[in-house]
């Protein structure tokens, strides 16, 4: 009995490998056709009433009213939740929008949905990190509050100018177990930042205090920023 040529062979073994990566691809892509991402709800451009942009199978997380384009009416900001948990960063949450509205006179317009910006409970905090929404002298305070081996306390104030919303300043007070504490504050309109420090060394605390002219143009409209602590402002200095 002949034995196959070599090249014969190995032919046949190169058509049975690109037949298990053809087949291998095909199932890649059906599996992959099963996944579907979360696809958020577009709120209404106009509403008479708070609960008009509230789509169906979410809920009002929090909700404040005050005047935030001076023009001495009662603007909303509203934080909504969706029912349903779905996936995001690999953990279950319930996805959450920031939804700003200003007073028509017998309506509310629409003027910000952001998808990103509102921190999720998630398992990798001890706690909801996300606290609170307040107006205050025309503008809006978000505050969140993440505990995971010590403590975070997180304030971003937005103002409305030159018909957009930016982050004027912000600030992060953290509190480790170990009793180190420190606190960074932006001041990105007059572009100044503060760093305060403070940790155990033997006989008390020692504390340390850095100041810093942030560079010009560093004013950050709040669609340009996706989730607290992604932008690194300068060095390793995030907010």
């Amino acid at each position: 009995m002949k034995r196959a040529p070599l090249i014969v062979i190995w032919l046949f073994v190169i058509q049975v490998m690109n037949t298990q990566a053809s087949f291998c691809q095909i199932h890649h892509k059906k599996h992959h056709t099963k996944i579907k991402s979360f696809v958020f709800p577009t709120l209404p451009k106009y509403g008479k009433r708070i609960q008009d942009f509230v789509p169906h199978g979410w809920k009002i997380t929090d909700t404040v009213t005050g005047d935030l384009n001076h023009d001495k009416s009662a603007d909303l900001a509203m934080i909504l939740e969706c029912r349903q948990k779905t996936v995001e960063h690999g953990e279950e949450t319930n996805p959450r929008i920031l939804m700003i509205a200003f007073n028509a006179g017998n309506h509310y317009e629409l003027k910000l949905q952001n998808n990103t910006f509102i921190l999720r409970n998630r398992e990798m905090y001890d706690a909801d990190p996300y606290k609170d929404i307040t107006i205050s002298k025309g503008l809006l305070s978000i505050h969140f509050d993440l505990l995971h081996d010590g403590e975070d306390k997180l304030v971003y104030v937005i103002g409305y100018q030159l018909n957009d919303f930016y982050l004027i300043s912000a600030s992060r007070i953290s509190h480790s177990d170990g009793g180190y504490e420190r606190s960074s504050d932006f001041d990105f309109s007059n572009r100044k930042y503060i760093y305060k420090s403070s940790f155990p060394n033997g006989y008390g605390k020692k504390h340390r205090t850095r100041q810093k002219t942030l560079p010009p143009h560093v004013l950050k409209k709040l669609s340009e920023l996706y989730e607290p602590l992604t932008w690194e402002v300068f060095g390793d200095e995030v907010i």
